[in-house]
C-alpha cells in the first residue's frame, strides 16, 4: 500500500525541528553575538554558569529541560526589571508535575560573555530556594539561539550563535 510521497514527508519532518526550536526561543539573537565559552561550575549533577542579566553578574543553573529562564525576585530588582501588577503570567510545570503561574519581565539582554540574546522574556520566581548562591535557572528560551556543547570533562560550555541561515525566523 502506497502512503504518498516519501520525499515530501522527509522535507516536512526536516523543517519541523527548526520550527520547534523557534517556538521555544525567546527574544532575539543580539546583532553582536559571537562564539563564547564559559566555565561550568559542577556541583553534583548540577551545572552552574555565569551570566549577565542587563549587565548584572549572576549564576544560573543550566537546565536543558527548562523551557523558560527564571531568575530570583532579588536579581530582577537589582537588574531593574521587577514585574509590575500587570505583568503577564506564564503557566509552568515544575518537577513532580505541579503547576504555577510565574510573572514575566523583559530583560534588555541575557548573555554569557559574547553570546547575547536581547529582549528576552524571563520568569521571576524563587526557583531554587535551597541554593542561596544560585540566582535562577537558564532555560531553552535562551539556549535555543545557539549550538550548545556541554563539555563536563573539561568544565566548559560552548555557545555558537545560530544565524538566520541556521535558525530561520
Amino acid at each position: 500500500m502506497d502512503h504518498g510521497d516519501g520525499a515530501a514527508f522527509d522535507r516536512c519532518y526536516q523543517e519541523a525541528g527548526p520550527r520547534a526550536l523557534r517556538a521555544l526561543a525567546g527574544g532575539r539573537l543580539a546583532a553582536h553575538a559571537a562564539d563564547s565559552s564559559a566555565t561550568i561550575e559542577t556541583t553534583g549533577s548540577m551545572m552552574l554558569v555565569p551570566v549577565l542579566v542587563n549587565g548584572l553578574k549572576a549564576r544560573l543553573l543550566l537546565d536543558t529541560g527548562a523551557a523558560k529562564t527564571i531568575i530570583r525576585p532579588q536579581l530582577a530588582q537589582l537588574a531593574g526589571i521587577e514585574p509590575g501588577r500587570e505583568a503577564p503570567l506564564a503557566q509552568m510545570t515544575v518537577a513532580g508535575g505541579g503547576q504555577l503561574s510565574v510573572p514575566l519581565v523583559r530583560a534588555r539582554s541575557l548573555a554569557i560573555h559574547e553570546a547575547a540574546v536581547d529582549a528576552i522574556e524571563i520568569g521571576v520566581y524563587e526557583a531554587v530556594p535551597d541554593l542561596p548562591d544560585v540566582d535562577g535557572i537558564l532555560g531553552t528560551d535562551y539556549l535555543s539561539h545557539f549550538r550548545v556543547t556541554i563539555d563536563r570533562q573539561n568544565g566548559t560550555l560552548l555557545l555558537v550563535p545560530l544565524r538566520r541561515q541556521d535558525h530561520p525566523s
